[in-house]
């Protein structure tokens, strides 16, 4: 704790890690360029390996941190408040930045064409191509975008929140939080550096990559549009641009620009998808809903547990386990950035609003967009399944869309969403990556500008690379995953030590504070219980 208060006025950056992770990261890019037959299969087997061998184990801590994040949540230790005063943002923007910063520009690109990837080759050993493939396929969606990743950034959330505010800590370093959680074990801090090390480099490769797979998206709405077919300085110059608008975005602070592009990104989403409700067929888009809720429900205890010991398809290790991988990549990310909108709120709310207000809003643009695709396909209109075999994902979006009136129009703004979406991810990693490296932060929560435009660059820098060398974005990701499954562990740890500070804290006076949190409005009474929190302060004093 003491090195970390006095850090409290050094915002400048801690550049050994920077400088190590960055490095280790374009000797990887180097590799992938210089010998890629040779590095990507190498990556592909070792990845392979890891989630076949360590995906039971996921699967069951998935499950378990799916449990913990609800018993916290609507035990008393939910009502506790993290930070002083009222919630810095509305519940709209709160949840609305949550869910731009998790699920990014290939939610927009998966909610038209993963049912059709389930259908093709589904789980549960139902056969490929069937009606009951089709039918349970946007079930499986559902599961896999819902409570199973976010249950990741709820345990990382609520850890480095309660340390920032309820601890005091000057950090939303995960490293730093789990050494003060280690107290005098001899090894905390390499251990520390280790974390670190794994999360910058994840959290840049991984969002690096993010931006890349984004190019595809957008320079196919701008050939839809413009009729100019996409090129090598297309991709550059969207790069350059989606760059300099989450630099801008960075730069301003995350009360003006997070909260503008997230709030007008989600905004501009809302109208897309009612025009395609409207316009499209709203019928069958409220069946397929109702129906895919119905099929998650009812299957998501095999859907959780389902390995495929026997046929061994590869089912598991290629989707459930890869969605519980590759939430890991963002766990620096989201923990810091969950903790810093949550100022002001409540445990319960922080739980609460990432589990069904990011998963919730998954599901209704799943079920509005990919029903879309789905009607196009059971009524022979048009087969995403067909370009999807051949190979052509990206240009079937925009095919589809154009079934539908004012096709052009839905184009750009189907566009402008995914790079809204791009900027918004990119902007939080920014955040994060600066609040992992700085030496402090100021009296706000915040690490220093420099720092964050630093981080700005090198995200711009990577799908730069990646690109220029002719490196596959696939293989990075890949390895992203890879090297972020040990964090798996390490939530694990943090969450037992949140287990370890709420016990002494709520024997100690006047740290735990409760709020008058009304589970029905999602914690908009923000009033502090004042009579809860005598109340506790008092039968401390009196076992004292």
């Amino acid at each position: 704790m003491d090195r970390i208060k006095q850090n409290e006025n050094r915002l400048s950056i801690q550049w050994p890690l920077a400088i190590v992770s960055v490095g280790l990261l374009l000797f990887v890019v180097f590799f992938l360029a210089l010998r890629p037959d040779l590095t990507v299969g190498t990556i592909n087997r070792i990845f392979g390996a890891t989630m076949s061998g360590a995906g039971p184990f996921l699967l069951l801590l998935d499950v378990a941190f799916i449990v913990i994040s609800f018993g916290i949540a609507f035990s008393r230790y939910g009502r506790i408040k993290l930070g002083e005063g009222k919630p810095e943002f509305s519940m709209f923007s709160y949840i609305a930045m949550m869910a731009c910063a998790a699920l990014a520009s290939a939610s927009m690109f998966w909610s038209f064409t993963e049912w059709s990837y389930y259908c093709i080759g589904p789980g549960l050993g139902i056969q490929p191509l069937t009606q009951e493939a089709m039918e349970i396929s946007m079930g499986y969606a559902f599961f896999h975008w819902g409570l199973l990743a976010q249950c990741v950034y709820v345990v990382i959330g609520m850890v480095t929140a309660y340390a920032l505010y309820v601890r005091k800590m000057n950090t939303m370093s995960m490293s730093l939080i789990a050494e003060e959680m280690m107290g005098d074990f001899k090894f905390k801090k390499p251990i520390g550096r280790l974390i670190d090390l794994i999360v910058v480099f994840c959290t840049l490769g991984g969002l690096g990559v993010s931006l890349g797979l984004g190019i595809p998206v957008i320079a196919g709405g701008i050939t839809r549009v413009t009729g100019i077919a996409e090129n090598f300085l297309m991709d550059v110059i969207i790069v350059l641009i989606l760059g300099v608008i989450f630099s801008l975005s960075s730069f301003v602070g995350t009360a003006r620009g997070m909260k503008f592009l997230s709030d007008n990104t989600v905004k501009l989403l809302f109208v897309f998808l009612a025009f395609i409700f409207l316009a499209g067929p709203t019928s069958f888009i409220q069946k397929l809903f109702v129906s895919s809720l119905g099929y998650m429900t009812q299957f998501m205890p095999r859907m959780a547990t389902f390995t495929d010991p026997i046929s061994n398809s590869g089912f598991a290790e290629a989707w459930t386990i890869f969605f519980i991988a590759f939430p890991m990549t963002y766990a620096g990310l989201m923990g810091v950035f969950v903790a810093k909108i949550s100022k002001g709120r409540s445990i319960r709310s922080l739980v609460l609003s990432c589990m069904f207000g990011i998963s919730g809003g998954t599901w209704v643009f799943f079920a509005v967009n990919g029903g879309l695709a789905m009607h196009r396909e059971v009524t022979g209109q048009f087969s995403l399944i067909k370009e999807v075999q051949g190979g052509d994902p990206y240009g079937a979006i925009f095919k589809i869309l154009d079934t539908l009136p004012l096709g052009v129009i839905l184009a750009v703004v189907y566009t402008v969403v995914v790079a809204g979406f791009i900027c918004t991810t990119l902007d939080t990693a920014s955040l994060a990556l600066a609040s992992t490296t700085a030496k402090g932060l100021d009296k706000d929560n915040n690490p220093g500008a420099r720092p964050r435009l630093f981080w700005c660059a090198m995200l711009t820098l990577v799908p730069l690379a990646l690109m220029f060398s002719g490196a596959p974005f696939d293989a990075l990701k890949s390895l992203a995953i890879l090297v972020s499954t040990p964090l798996a562990v390490v939530l694990l740890f943090l969450l037992i030590g949140l287990f370890r500070w709420l016990k002494v804290d709520r024997r100690t006076p006047g740290v735990l504070h409760f709020v008058k949190d009304d589970m029905v409005d999602f914690g908009k009474t923000y009033e502090e219980d004042a009579e809860d929190t005598e109340a506790a302060v008092a039968a401390v004093e009196a076992e004292a």
